[in-house]
């Protein structure tokens, strides 16, 4: 029960990194996809995006 409540307060950008650090890759890459349309220069962002071609491949 507690779960949701951490994911409703946290940011599209530390959902995405949960998602991928668990390796839950195509769920994570539309989330990331949708925080740098709001943070274009979020540079971290920019570098999860570019490692998902070598694991989505």
């Amino acid at each position: 029960m507690l779960f949701p409540l951490l994911i409703l307060g946290q940011s599209n950008f530390d959902k995405g990194e949960k998602l991928f650090k668990a390796g839950k890759y195509d769920l994570a890459k539309p989330v990331f996809e949708s925080f740098l349309k709001e943070n274009p220069l979020h540079l971290k962002t920019i570098e999860y995006l570019g490692e998902f071609a070598p694991k989505l491949g």
